[in-house]
């Protein structure tokens, strides 16, 4: 598991991830292992250091198919890009990527958030690819002033929009017993009621946010999700350093927060 969150804001694109990442050995099951790692790398810049114009980050399983690691993915992307590539161009190469036989085995449950700079306008633009079972992986474009929270987002539901996304089906599951004849679409009649609902409470402000808010959004909700966690029963899925960059429209990505090569040593024993 792990939780990785995004801004698109006409100043640039920002990035942040937990460093917990899963891998699973055996085959799913009752007989499945799951590990988790705390010093993980899942946010990337992607093209040459001081230079690159894209940033990658991704959730989900802590490796692909045919043991090919993230990192690796996101050097071939590197590999690919151009002066003149958009993200539009860098998703489809990502899609190659994740179709081969090798990758697309182990790939369920991937996703990636890929965006950048756009250098003939100057331009910032964000995809969501998201990879599920034996289907071609989707790319779904951001628009400008949104938010993604992914991985472990109920948290961020819960906080942005007032309820657990999980919560209009269990009003219904815990009410259709208590009403006579129940409508067959009761569950949507929920949904739609706990929307509707949640229009009326006040919200968090997410859109038009300079780039330092950003920033502290992205924080935010990554940092809220790892406490969350920290105090649920059963382990604990999302921690280890927040990683934040981002890439402006007039500068090439950045760190904000980065962890050195030593921070799964440097332990207080």
């Amino acid at each position: 598991m792990t939780i990785a969150a995004g801004y698109l804001s006409a100043e640039g694109v920002v990035f942040g991830a937990d460093s917990t990442t899963t891998f699973s050995f055996g085959q799913p099951g009752p007989g499945q292992t799951l590990k988790f790692y705390n010093s993980a790398q899942k946010v990337f810049e992607i093209g040459p250091m001081g230079q690159a114009r894209f940033g990658l980050c991704t959730w989900g399983d802590g490796r692909l198919g045919g043991n090919v690691s993230h990192r690796a993915v996101a050097a071939r992307l590197a590999d690919k890009a151009t002066a003149t590539s958009t993200v539009q161009d860098l998703s489809n190469e990502l899609v190659s990527i994740l179709e081969e036989p090798a990758i697309k085995a182990g790939r369920d449950g991937i996703g990636y958030l890929l965006g950048g700079i756009d250098v003939e306008t100057r331009t910032p633009a964000c995809s969501q690819i998201l990879a599920a079972g034996q289907n071609a992986p989707q790319i779904l474009p951001l628009k400008m002033e949104d938010a993604i929270v992914a991985g472990a987002p109920r948290f961020f539901s819960r906080m942005d929009v007032g309820y657990d996304s999980e919560l209009p089906a269990l009003v219904a599951k815990h009410l259709r017993p208590l009403i006579p004849n129940a409508p067959a679409d009761l569950d949507t009649l929920v949904t739609a009621a706990v929307q509707a609902a949640a229009r009326e409470l006040p919200g968090s402000v997410t859109r038009g946010l300079p780039l330092r808010d950003a920033i502290d959004f992205v924080h935010t909700y990554l940092h809220l999700t790892i406490k969350a966690h920290k105090f649920m029963l059963g382990p604990t899925l999302c921690g280890g350093t927040i990683e934040v960059g981002f890439v402006s429209v007039d500068r090439p990505f950045r760190w904000v927060r980065h962890k050195s090569f030593d921070s799964a040593i440097d332990e207080v024993l």
